[in-house]
């Protein structure tokens, strides 16, 4: 399972990658030597050691995942989060610059894409938003406006607004819950379709 600080240091990457034009996977060091290393940390809002401690992380298959997309394993749930941070649920569908995308089954959760939202506004920016997470079923933001929820819809993604600011680890940790319970809601029936073997299951 994805631990909160595995995201928080996803996050952190993405952003450096933004700041300097390198592709994630290059993301370390070495890349950053001829750089202001103090302004970059300014910039990311963390101290120097943090920023020191997601360069030294090396990067695994696990994070270079991130750069395509994989296809969906049987029995699991693809989910999108709006996230600001990688940490908690607290972004809005249409202002989101990333969307956080979870596999979800019975045995835990798993970080298998990290997408950069486009920055066009209106029907085509929302347009544009939906077809970055058209492989996945269930969409989780703190925020979403009629228009934009309507497409999401009709690409056959389910949103989900959260009450409240929730955590990633926690609200997908309830779905995963809700899957090896074996007792899911017709909603969530119909979300995971053929892909998810239930005949024995009861609602």
């Amino acid at each position: 399972m994805s631990s909160p600080e595995q995201t928080q240091l996803l996050f952190r990457r993405y952003q450096l990658a933004e700041l300097f034009h390198i592709p994630l996977r290059d993301i370390n060091l070495k890349a950053l030597l001829d750089s202001d290393y103090t302004t970059t940390a300014d910039d990311l809002g963390i101290s120097l050691s943090e920023l020191e401690q997601v360069l030294a992380e090396p990067l695994d298959e696990r994070w270079q995942l991130l750069e395509r997309r994989t296809p969906l394993p049987a029995n699991t749930l693809r989910c999108a989060v709006a996230s600001m941070d990688g940490e908690w649920i607290n972004g809005h569908f249409s202002r989101c610059p990333i969307m956080y995308v979870y596999d979800v089954c019975e045995s835990g959760t798993s970080i298998v894409g990290l997408r950069k939202m486009p920055e066009e506004a209106g029907e085509i920016g929302h347009q544009e938003r939906v077809n970055a997470i058209n492989d996945c079923q269930l969409l989780f933001v703190a925020a979403i406006g009629g228009p934009a929820a309507a497409r999401v819809i009709r690409a056959d993604i389910y949103p989900m607004k959260v009450r409240n600011v929730e955590a990633i680890d926690q609200t997908l940790g309830r779905l995963c819950e809700r899957l090896s319970s074996g007792s899911l809601p017709p909603w969530l029936k119909k979300v995971m379709g053929q892909s998810w073997q239930m005949a024995d299951w009861s609602a």
